[in-house]
C-alpha cells in the first residue's frame, strides 16, 4: 500500500495552549490551538494511572470504575489524547485526508513529534490509529541529513547485544537469544536474515563491533532507565567487573554515530523510549536518530517476553519483504494485539523515523542471481576479461538444422505430457486440494496463488503482473530462464505449467523445439556433457534412441527444461552448472530453463549465464486469506487461527504448506487447531506435518471401512 503525507506539528506551548499545525495533508494545510495543561499534575496521573493498570495495579482504579480493564482504560486515554489534540480544523482535515487516502486505495502516514512524553501510540479514533494498516503513527523528525534507502543484496546482518549487569535484575541470556532466534528462525533458514550475537556486555564491545563489521539492524536486550534530574534517557552496558555503566542517550548516540549501513536500531529495554516533557530529543531513540540512524524502535513500557517475541518475529518478517519500516511496525503491533487479546501491549514500541518513506533497505536480489559485469576499464597490459556468461535472445525459437520425423516428434510429445502432465502436474497436492475443496473452477482466486518476481541484469526487481504468464518472461528473454523459489514455493509446478504451454505450441507448429523435463539429480553421476547426459536421459527415460537423441540436441529440436539442480551435492552442482553454460555458449539454440532452490543457488561459486530469473515468492497473507474465504465454512477454523497465529500465518504463505493446512485442518474449529502454540515456526511446521499425518491417515481408513 502507498501512503499519503499527513504531518501535524506542535508548536511550542505558553501556559498550557499549544498551536497546532497539519502542515501537510492531502487535503491541505490546517492550524487550531490545543490545551494541553503540561503544568497539571492530574494531567500526568491520566497516564500513570495506565502504567499502573497495565502493571496489575488494580487501585490505580481508586474511584473510578473498579470494573475497567487494560483494554478500556487505554481507549480511554487514546481518545482523550486524540480529542485533546485533533480539535476544529485539525479534526476536519484529518478526516477529509483519511477519506481521499481511502478513495485513492491509498493509507496515510501520521507525523507526530512533539510533546514526545505523550504516548501518541495510544492515539484512538475510530479504532487505535496504531493498530490500523491504513494509518501508520510514527514519531517524524525532519533533520537537515535526507535518508535514503540503502542498497544491499540480502542477507540483512543483526547484529544481537544482550546486556545483563550482576548489580539489576538477571535476564537469561541464553533465552533471551533463544526468543530472538525463535522469532526469526524462518527468516534465517531462508538466508534473508544473518544473526551474529556479540560476545561482550561493555560499550567498548559494541563499539568493536560496529567498527569491525558490516551491520544493517541492532537489536538490543537490556535495561533502561531515565534520569530526570538531567531529563535524558540511559542504558545500561556492563563494566569490567560486570557492574552496570549506564550512558546517557547523547552518548549512546556518538556511540552509533558514523555508521552508513546501520540503518535501525531496536531497543528492548525499559524505558528506552522515555522523554523529557521540555526536550524532544531526550530519549534514547530520538537521539539515537537524531545522530544518523534513520530509524530507532524503542520501548516506552517494559514488555513482556510474548510480546516481545511476537514483535520481533513481525517486524523482521516484514522488513525481510520489504515494507517500510513504519508499515512493518504496524504489523507487529497487530501482531501483539492477535497474540494477547486483552493486552495492550501493542503500544508499547515507539517509532522514531526519518526517513520520509520508511524504506530502509533496497534489498539488491539481481547482483546475487547473476555474474558480475566486467570491469569498466581494463590496463592495456592486462589480458581482456572474458565477459559475463550470458544468452543472447534469439529472435525466433524455431529450429535452424534438422526436421525430426513426424512421428517420432508425435511420440515424444506424448510420452512427455503423459509422464509430467497428466501424471504429476494434475495430481499434485495443489490440484488435489481444489478438488477436494470443491475450487477448481475458481479462476483467479486459486489458480497460479504465488506471486513472480523478475529479476534481470542490472535492473530492478520487477513483479511480474497478474495477466501475464511464465510463459510472457520465457519468450520475452529468448527462452533463457532461472526459476528460483523456497521449498514448497510451486517452482516445480511452475516448470510443469510452463512445459504445459509450450508442448500446446509445439503440437501446434511442428517447427518449435519439443520441450523436454530432465531432472538434473542423475546428471553428477556421470560429469558429462550436457548434450551428452540429455541423450543418455532421452533414451532412458524417453526411449529414444541415443545417437538420434543427440542429434536432436545438437539441432535444436529439443527445448531443455532442467528441474532439480539444488538436488546434488554442493561439488556437483557447481560443476553441473559449468556444464549448463558451456552448452548455453557453445549452441543452446532453442535455450534452456532451469530449476532450483533460492539458498542452495545462491551459495553457489559460479552463477548460471541466462538472460532473467524468475523468483517465486511467498504468498501474502490477503492472497492465503482469499484462498481459505473462497472455500467458505470448511475453513473457516483455520481462517481465524491464521489471523490469531503469526507462526501458523508464516507457514502458510507457503503454497505447499498452505495445501497441507487446509488438509490437516480442513472442518475444525479455531479452537481445536490452536490447542497447542510453540514459540517457534519450526516446531509449528512439525505440528503441522503430524496433523496432516494423521488426518490423511484417518480418511484411508475412512475409506476402508465403506
Amino acid at each position: 500500500m502507498q501512503y499519503l503525507d499527513f504531518h501535524l506539528r506542535i508548536g511550542a506551548g505558553q501556559s498550557g495552549h499549544y498551536p497546532v499545525a497539519v502542515v501537510a495533508s492531502p487535503d491541505g494545510e490546517a492550524s487550531d490551538v490545543a490545551i494541553i495543561p503540561v503544568d497539571d499534575p492530574d494531567f500526568w496521573a491520566r497516564f500513570d494511572r495506565l502504567a499502573a493498570v497495565r502493571a496489575g495495579d488494580k487501585t490505580a482504579l481508586a474511584g473510578d470504575d473498579l470494573t475497567a480493564d487494560e483494554a478500556q482504560v487505554a481507549e480511554e486515554t487514546g481518545r482523550f489524547l486524540f480529542d485533546l489534540v485533533f480539535t476544529g480544523a485539525i479534526r476536519e482535515t484529518y478526516h477529509s485526508s483519511l477519506t481521499l487516502a481511502r478513495h485513492a486505495a491509498q493509507g496515510l502516514r501520521i507525523e507526530a513529534p512533539e510533546l514526545a512524553a505523550l504516548p501518541w501510540e495510544l492515539l484512538h479514533d475510530e479504532a487505535p490509529l496504531s493498530l490500523g494498516i491504513e494509518t501508520l503513527l510514527t514519531r517524524y523528525l525532519e533533520l537537515s541529513r535526507a535518508s535514503t534507502a540503502l542498497t544491499v543484496p540480502p542477507p540483512v546482518r543483526i547484529l544481537g547485544m544482550v546486556v545483563s549487569p550482576k548489580d539489576l535484575t538477571p535476564l537469561a541470556v541464553d533465552e533471551e537469544q533463544r526468543r530472538v532466534e525463535n522469532a526469526i528462525d524462518h527468516l534465517r533458514e531462508r538466508g534473508d536474515v544473518q544473526l551474529t550475537w556479540l560476545d561482550g556486555q561493555s560499550w567498548r564491545d559494541l563499539q568493536s563491533a560496529l567498527r569491525d563489521g558490516e551491520w544493517h539492524i541492532l537489536h538490543f536486550i537490556g535495561h533502561g532507565s531515565f534520569d530526570p534530574a538531567e531529563g535524558e534517557g540511559l542504558i545500561a552496558f556492563a563494566n569490567e567487573e560486570g557492574a552496570a555503566h549506564f550512558l546517557p542517550a547523547s552518548k549512546i548516540g556518538q556511540l552509533v554515530e558514523g555508521y552508513p549501513s546501520l540503518r535501525l536500531v531496536v531497543l528492548n529495554a525499559c524505558e528506552g523510549a522515555r522523554a523529557s516533557p521540555e526536550n524532544l530529543y531526550s530519549s534514547v531513540g530520538a537521539v539515537m536518530m537524531q545522530k544518523g540512524i534513520p530509524a530507532v524502535i524503542s520501548m516506552q513500557y517494559p514488555i513482556t517476553d510474548v510480546a516481545a517475541l511476537e514483535f520481533s518475529r513481525s517486524l523482521y518478517d516484514s522488513l525481510a519483504h520489504s515494507l517500510p519500516v513504519d508499515a512493518a511496525v504496524t504489523k507487529a503491533r497487530q501482531a501483539i494485539s492477535f497474540t494477547l487479546d486483552d493486552s495492550t501491549e501493542w503500544a508499547t514500541p515507539v517509532l522514531h523515523m526519518r526517513s520520509p518513506d520508511g524504506n530502509l533497505f533496497d534489498l539488491d536480489v539481481a547482483s546475487l542471481v547473476f555474474p558480475p559485469a566486467p570491469p569498466a576499464a581494463t590496463p592495456a597490459s592486462s589480458p581482456a576479461p572474458s565477459p559475463p556468461l550470458r544468452a543472447v535472445p534469439s529472435p525466433s525459437l524455431h529450429p535452424t538444422t534438422v526436421v525430426s520425423p513426424p512421428k517420432e516428434r508425435e511420440i515424444l510429445l506424448r510420452r512427455v505430457h503423459k509422464f509430467w502432465v497428466e501424471g504429476v502436474l494434475e495430481n499434485s497436492l495443489f490440484h488435489s486440494t481444489l478438488l477436494d475443496l470443491g475450487m477448481e473452477t475458481l479462476a483467479g482466486t486459486v489458480d497460479n496463488p504465488w506471486s513472480t518476481v523478475v529479476e534481470r541484469p542490472g535492473a530492478a526487481s520487477t513483479l511480474l503482473p497478474e495477466d501475464q504468464t511464465l510463459a510472457t518472461v520465457f519468450d520475452e528473454e529468448g527462452g533463457s530462464l532461472l526459476i528460483l523459489g523456497e521449498p514448497g514455493s510451486g517452482k516445480t509446478t511452475s516448470l510443469l505449467d510452463l512445459a504445459r504451454t509450450l508442448l500446446a505450441r509445439a503440437t501446434a507448429d511442428t517447427l518449435l523445439p519439443v520441450p523436454v523435463i530432465f531432472t538434473l539429480s542423475s546428471w553428477a553421476a556421470t560429469h558429462a556433457t550436457l548434450i551428452d547426459w540429455m541423450a543418455g536421459e532421452l533414451s532412458a527415460k524417453y526411449q529414444m534412441p541415443r545417437k538420434t537423441g543427440k542429434e536432436w540436441l545438437e539441432g535444436g529440436q529439443v527445448l531443455p527444461l532442467l528441474d532439480g539442480l539444488d538436488e546434488q551435492a554442493v561439488q556437483a552442482r557447481a560443476a553441473c552448472v559449468e556444464a549448463i553454460n558451456h552448452y548455453v555458449l557453445d549452441g543452446g539454440l532453442t535455450g534452456v530453463v532451469v530449476c532450483c532452490r533460492s539458498k542452495e543457488y545462491i551459495e553457489l561459486p559460479t552463477r548460471l549465464g541466462l538472460n532473467a530469473a524468475v523468483r517465486l515468492t511467498e504468498l501474502r497473507d490477503e492472497q492465503v486469506q482469499a484462498y481459505l474465504a473462497a472455500a467458505g465454512e470448511q475453513l473457516a477454523g483455520l481462517q481465524l487461527a491464521l489471523q490469531q497465529e503469526p507462526t501458523l500465518r508464516i507457514e502458510a504463505r507457503s503454497p505447499l504448506m498452505l495445501n497441507l493446512l487446509v488438509r490437516a485442518y480442513q472442518g475444525l474449529t479455531v479452537a481445536d487447531i490452536r490447542q497447542e502454540r510453540p514459540d517457534s515456526v519450526a516446531a509449528r511446521r512439525n505440528q503441522i506435518m503430524a496433523a496432516y499425518v494423521a488426518r490423511m491417515y484417518r480418511r484411508s481408513q475412512e475409506r476402508r471401512a465403506v
